[in-house]
């Protein structure tokens, strides 16, 4: 039946909107940027592989099949720092976990981020690898869940990535990125993974 929603499930909705439609994607973004002041010879691959793509499509929404490494390194970048770090379900029936008894009715936290580092499924899980998605590698089942996954994954998955993947391309072209000397990077967890204390990057133009 019809109704009106109650103010605190349209504050609830909009809340929803906001961290799931702009805050990942810009965490996802912070992330890669922050990876590219670390491994300039991928920033340098990147770039080659952008500026081969532009050339060639000047409509971006198509260009998203071309960029095959931009992908894997922010499949990579999601895999170390995944923006949604943690996922909280609430158990419909009694279960056991690792010995754990779970009644009906409690929640249960899945923590992705130790998930995508766990070395049962990732080998040197601590390392930044974009091959490992080159489509060569078995990913086993669950082992790798950015968006989640089952009947409540990210419906915009797919918005997200190619809207990561086109940012990135157009970044990577036109700036180089320096994080500021002597700056400790450190992930703050919360309802999403933020650098702690921001991340400071110097931008230039590229020549």
């Amino acid at each position: 039946t019809d109704r009106t929603m109650t103010d605190a499930e349209i504050r609830d909705n909009l809340m929803t909107f906001i961290v799931t439609g702009s805050d990942t994607t810009a965490l996802a973004l912070t992330w890669s940027i922050y990876g590219l002041t670390q491994m300039p010879q991928w920033a340098a691959k990147l770039r080659e592989e952008a500026d081969a793509a532009f050339k060639q499509c000047t409509e971006p929404a198509r260009l998203t099949g071309q960029l095959m490494w931009t992908r894997r390194f922010i499949d990579e970048t999601l895999r170390l720092f995944p923006s949604a770090p943690i996922v909280i379900r609430r158990a419909q029936n009694p279960d056991q976990i690792c010995g754990t008894q779970v009644k009906s009715g409690d929640l249960v936290v899945a923590p992705i981020y130790a998930l995508h580092r766990n070395p049962d499924f990732w080998p040197e899980p601590h390392r930044f690898d974009p091959e490992r998605f080159d489509g060569n590698v078995r990913q086993e089942r669950f082992s790798y869940l950015p968006f989640g996954a089952g009947a409540r994954s990210c419906i915009g998955a797919g918005f997200a990535l190619a809207e990561a993947v086109l940012t990135l391309a157009t970044l990577v072209r036109a700036l180089d990125f320096r994080l500021e000397e002597g700056w400790a990077v450190k992930p703050l967890m919360m309802l999403t993974l933020k650098p702690d204390g921001g991340l400071p990057v110097h931008v230039t133009a590229r020549k």
